[in-house]
């Protein structure tokens, strides 16, 4: 059953004063499992580069962060999300593993996060956001699988064999060879991701899945229509499968306005909750856990491979105002507080929800 997103009488009214519900805040953030189904910890790599692993490790245990899903195949010598990329990041991420073990665990399945809570350390879950290095290879997908990789996006911005991506000029679908993609995703335990996908290809790959599927960093594109962002159906048709729909903090994707701010992001979980409900929506920032060190022109240079059209480029300076990157976190838990969002709802926002949900996709072991 769909949960309301307030209840009857707000939370927030018995809190009276800005310290009491900030005081509120931090219990619940400390209490929850937080999951970002789509973040960066900053070892290096631009636009990071100039961030101390120190420093990036201080900004996750500020951000109250149990688990991130990081990417593989953003930074390295070739072309961003190559097969040559992807398998040299998944190598260097290894040797992250082994080198901050006391910091870092590698999440295979929902009782690593589970463990991670509760042992301080942060769980990784690795991702490829296109599933184009596959080729017409599935037993890449096996060898993804044994280096680690929890979760697969089918498409990134444009087409491939799999399928269109969301601002490629048709609106094709899905692939035969893209629905054996999606039944060996399914079969590895591995969370398919549609965040990228075109409109067609996300309902399809709903409808094909026999499990549980993913918008892991998106918007709602009612309230903001671009190509990047999901309409109504396609968030229906995730939920439908019991999937999770991770809200992005990317200010182009949230407001044509200049400056977006927290408050835009409480906009677009509101109107995903109230579409689909809480029990379906979760966090995917799309953003480092700590502040970008590059240039404009470095920023941008690092962004032109990955095929962004104009309408959804991200912006610069690429910080939303209250939540700049994943250290600020706890302040969308205060927002969701002075939202009248419950103690219950707020921590299935925050990880919950995607906690449940690699629990039925990647499994508890």
């Amino acid at each position: 059953m769909t949960q309301h997103r307030r209840p009857a009488t707000p939370q927030a009214a018995h809190l009276k004063t800005d310290q009491e519900i900030r005081a509120h805040a931090r219990t619940v953030h400390a209490s929850a499992i937080v999951i970002d189904a789509n973040g960066e910890l900053a070892l290096g790599q631009v636009p990071f580069d100039r961030v101390t692993p120190d420093q990036s490790f201080a900004d996750a245990q500020r951000s109250g962060l149990t688990a991130l899903s990081y990417t593989a195949g953003c930074w390295g010598p070739g072309a961003l999300l190559s097969y040559e990329n992807v398998l040299a990041d998944l190598a260097r991420w290894h040797g992250h593993l082994a080198r901050y073990r006391q910091r870092l665990r590698l999440a295979t399945c929902a009782e690593d996060i589970r463990a991670a809570k509760a042992d301080g350390r942060l769980a990784i879950v690795l991702n490829v956001q296109d599933a184009s290095i596959l080729g017409r290879d599935l037993s890449v997908l096996d060898l993804l699988h044994g280096f680690g990789v929890r979760q697969v996006q089918l498409t990134y911005n444009t087409r491939n064999l799999i399928g269109d991506g969301c601002t490629e000029r048709t609106n094709a679908g899905l692939s035969d060879f893209g629905a054996a993609v999606v039944r060996r995703l399914n079969e590895l335990g591995i969370l398919i991701d549609l965040s990228h996908c075109g409109r067609q290809t996300t309902l399809d790959a709903a409808a094909v899945s026999t499990r549980p599927v993913a918008c892991t960093h998106t918007a709602a594109r009612a309230r903001r229509d671009i190509p990047r962002n999901k309409r109504d159906d396609e968030l229906r048709a995730v939920a439908a499968t019991g999937g999770v729909v991770g809200v992005v903090a990317v200010p182009s994707f949230l407001t044509n306005k200049s400056q977006a701010t927290l408050d835009d992001v409480l906009d677009h979980i509101d109107h995903i909750v109230d579409g689909i409900g809480v029990e379906h929506v979760g966090i995917g920032t799309d953003r480092g856990v700590s502040f970008e060190t590059a240039t404009r022109e470095e920023y941008y240079a690092w962004l032109a491979p990955l095929g962004f059209k104009p309408e959804v480029n991200p912006p610069w300076p690429p910080g939303v105002e209250g939540l700049a990157c994943a250290a600020d976190l706890p302040n969308l838990t205060e927002g969701l507080i002075r939202r009248g969002y419950d103690d219950d709802a707020i921590r299935s926002i925050l990880g919950g929800n995607f906690l449940r949900l690699y629990e039925h996709t990647i499994g508890e072991r």
